[in-house]
């Protein structure tokens, strides 16, 4: 585009009094988002990692300004995907503004396991996402509650966000091995359980653990609870009329093979299904985590949808955790 059809543009936007803006990026040609576009500057057409990041950052912006809504939900309601090696760098860039520190467990050729913990002055709250690479609501969750700015000094809060890499990048339920990660917690056979499980073990016991997760055979959603005071106290309702707007609670004597205690619940003993295969949930419940939560929505549904239910349930489940417990 010649510099006189630039100028023509900005004087007819003005003109119009149009709320405009023109943004240029040096050394950009065509393509400049696309890395297989190559580097050859001369062909008209190549990659440019700086104009990628910094118009990326630009559009967020845009999006959000314009929606009301954090760029990444807008980017779901437009494409109806979830692709967490894009979105793992405002993951990171949330939580390091939200006074997270990171840690990484592990580093995998597919990306790294990273935990994130920011001490605060309430119970200490653990949420994972992301053992099952597809099951993207759960990861999509965790950043959307982290760029809403919920994770804030009220509690200590400890996140794995994607913890089978391998798997979300590949869209997989199993990890790169073919190992299903959530039933690795007694054998820790695989490097990401084997990671993830020791620093489990240094952290100091959670209040309270949420896991974020999704089922292919449901239409409604439904948790699993183990307490290990055995004392519900009304959590059933507060969880399932903060999902509600978005789904009804699955029905039926039994759900992913469990009897059912009420519709959308299972109460969960603190034993695994099968001796040698223990998901997260029982080693946290064998470490003495008193309270766990397992969310599940159904992966039929529009993704935006399965994200709302999870933030939605997440926020009320934590809020009353930390209104009934005495700051530290």
């Amino acid at each position: 585009m010649k510099a006189a059809e630039v100028a023509d543009f900005e004087n007819e936007m003005t003109s119009a009094k149009a709320d405009w803006q023109l943004v240029k990026y040096s050394g950009a040609v065509h393509s400049f988002t696309q890395k297989e576009a190559g580097n050859d500057h001369s062909v008209g057409a190549a990659y440019n990692e700086s104009a990628d990041l910094r118009s990326w950052a630009a559009m967020q912006t845009f999006f959000t300004e314009l929606f009301n809504e954090s760029a990444h939900l807008t980017m779901l309601r437009m494409n109806a995907a979830f692709d967490w090696s894009k979105s793992e760098q405002d993951f990171r860039v949330a939580a390091d503004a939200a006074g997270f520190q990171a840690t990484t467990l592990l580093s995998l050729e597919a990306g790294a396991l990273i935990a994130w913990e920011k001490p605060g002055n309430g119970p200490h709250i653990y949420l994972s996402a992301g053992i099952h690479g597809d099951e993207p609501a759960g990861p999509a969750a965790l950043l959307e509650l982290m760029a809403a700015g919920f994770f804030d000094s009220s509690a200590h809060w400890s996140i794995c966000p994607a913890l089978n890499p391998s798997g979300l990048l590949k869209g997989t339920r199993e990890n790169a091995e073919g190992i299903d990660l959530n039933r690795d917690y007694l054998q820790r056979s695989s490097s990401e359980i084997a990671a993830h499980a020791a620093w489990l073990d240094s952290l100091q016991t959670p209040d309270l653990f949420i896991s974020l997760h999704e089922d292919w055979e449901t239409r409604g959603f439904y948790f699993y609870e183990i307490d290990l005071h055995n004392d519900p106290s009304g959590r059933v309702e507060t969880i399932l009329n903060a999902v509600k707007p978005w789904f009804d609670p699955e029905v039926g004597p039994e759900i992913d093979g469990h009897e059912v205690d009420a519709p959308g619940w299972i109460y969960h003993p603190a034993e695994p299904d099968f001796p040698e295969n223990w998901p997260e949930a029982i080693f946290m419940a064998k470490r003495g985590c008193p309270l766990s939560f397992t969310f599940e929505t159904p992966s039929s549904a529009a993704i935006i949808h399965r994200v709302a239910a999870h933030v939605a349930g997440v926020r009320a489940i934590c809020k009353e955790l930390i209104s009934t417990r005495p700051k530290t």
